[in-house]
Parts: C-alpha cells; structure tokens; sequence
C-alpha cells in the first residue's frame, strides 16, 4: 500500500503535515481523538535574532497569484539517499574533533558536507549564503496546522577552506542568525500583498529529523518507508533531512533538488568519500 498526500504551507509546515497524515491514521482505525486541537506553542530560539531591516534568506518574486510554481533558470532534479547510523557515526568521527562531536547533530554535520561539496562544484559562484530551517517544536500532536519553522541564515566565503570540514559544521552549528523577526516586519509592512521565496532564495537546508513521519498507523502497521519533497525550489536548491527507513535511530534520509549538473557532481563526491550511494 502506498499512500500520498499534497501539502502546501498556507496550510502548514513538514511537521503539521506529518500530524496531520498521523491523526487520519487514528481517525482511520477508529481511535476517539480529543474534541479540541490545542494552539501551538512556539518555542524559543536559542540563537540571536538578527539586526537587519531586510531578510537574506527570502527572495521577492513576482505575483504569481494562484500559481504556486516559480519559474527557474535551471533545471532541478530530485535525489534522495540513505545513510545508516554506522556511516553517521563514521562520518562525525572522521570531520569532527572530540570535543566538538558532542555538541552538534547529524544534522549539522551533513549539511556541512553537502554545503561545502557544492562550493566546491560551483567554484567561485558559491554558495556563501546558506538557509537553515529548523524546528523548536516537533511534538505537534493535536495541534492546530501552523507554521513553526525558525528560518536562520550563515554566511562564510569557503574558498580557503581546504579539507577542514570541521570549520564548516560549526559555523552551521553555532553562527546562525534567527531572521523570523525581520521576516514578520517585511509581510507587515507589505501587507500581505508581496511573494517571496525561502526554498532554494539560497541553499536551503532543512532539518526534519525530529519530524515523526513514521508514526502512522493502520490496523497494526507503520510505513516501511517514508520521504518528503518540494516543489517549486528557486535556483539554489534545497536540502531535506529526514528520519530513516523506519524511524528514529536508523540513520537518515537525505532529499535533495538541485539544479541537475550539481547533483551529478555531489553524488561522485558522496560515494567517492563516504560510499554513500
């Protein structure tokens, strides 16, 4: 059995959809569910909200109206892999320091990979600003649909950044810069009346490890296997990063749309370096 579902995030983010898909599986099996869904609280980021008056990590586009889909000037392509705990593990040991290893996720240490790997595709072109988007609230059962995603930006030229990639996931571990606050003022002031884009504005990296996409049940079994794309990624791409085939705590899926000829590349890189395939 397959299941899929369309979401758009006037509804929602990743999170409430995986709640949302969790809760038609118990409405499904005949569970009584609470009469009310609870407001979502929004958690504190721990990370230092930034002082510009305009955000890096959206782009204004033009009115596309009831068209959801931006036109791009590359072609994307869409390629996910699978990494186990064992090549996680391998992975943080071999880039990280010992006393560093500790104190960053998976997550981080991915996204560092995969960050510097395409500056090193695109040479000169970049990318020198990265998109982090991230959650401070994963348990999102019974909760009203909301978007809850903090959106943080890091910039760094890594040109002179040889093999050191250590230097790569603490800046995306420790330098972030919270811009929902600049986010909010721009739609205040636009009314509503303005477009914009965060998925692939810049190199969009999205943590979903937390989310529970393989909580669904129906009469007695979970998903085998479970993954989440996007659609309608500007031109620098995005990257998802997910729970495993099973869930939590076998190892990690990565999705990527990129523009075609980077992906090429980053696969080589991904299986010449870490036989991830």
């Amino acid at each position: 059995m397959c299941l899929g579902l369309s979401w758009a995030h006037v509804l929602g983010d990743a999170f409430s959809a995986s709640a949302f898909v969790n809760m038609f599986g118990q409405i499904a099996s005949g569970h009584k569910l609470p009469k009310y869904l609870h407001v979502p609280n929004p958690g504190k980021s721990k990370f230092p909200p930034s002082t510009r008056k305009e955000a890096n990590s959206i782009k204004s586009v033009d009115r596309l109206g009831d068209c959801w889909l931006i036109p791009s000037n590359s072609k994307m392509d869409t390629y996910y892999f699978q990494v186990t705990q064992i090549q996680l593990e391998h992975m943080v040991t071999k880039i990280c320091a010992r006393n560093q290893a500790a104190k960053v996720s998976n997550f981080d240490v991915l996204s560092a990979v995969i960050w510097k790997y395409l500056c090193d595709i695109r040479e000169e072109v970049g990318p020198s600003t990265v998109t982090i988007c991230t959650n401070n609230n994963s348990n999102r059962e019974y909760e009203y649909p909301t978007n809850g995603m903090v959106l943080s930006m890091v910039e760094a030229d890594l040109s002179g950044v040889k093999a050191d990639l250590s230097q790569v996931v603490e800046l995306l571990a420790e330098k972030r810069v919270n811009e929902n606050n600049v986010i909010e003022e721009m739609m205040e002031k636009e009314n509503g009346e303005a477009d914009y884009i965060v998925y692939g504005a810049n190199l969009t990296l999205l943590n979903l490890e937390e989310a529970k996409i393989y909580d669904l049940e129906l009469k007695g079994h979970r998903p085998i296997f479970a993954n989440y794309a996007i659609n309608g990624v500007g031109d620098e791409g995005v990257v998802l990063v997910l729970p495993g085939a099973g869930g939590t705590g076998n190892g990690l899926t990565v999705t990527m749309v990129l523009p075609e000829n980077d992906l090429a590349s980053l696969k080589s890189k991904f299986e010449r370096d870490w036989n991830i395939v």
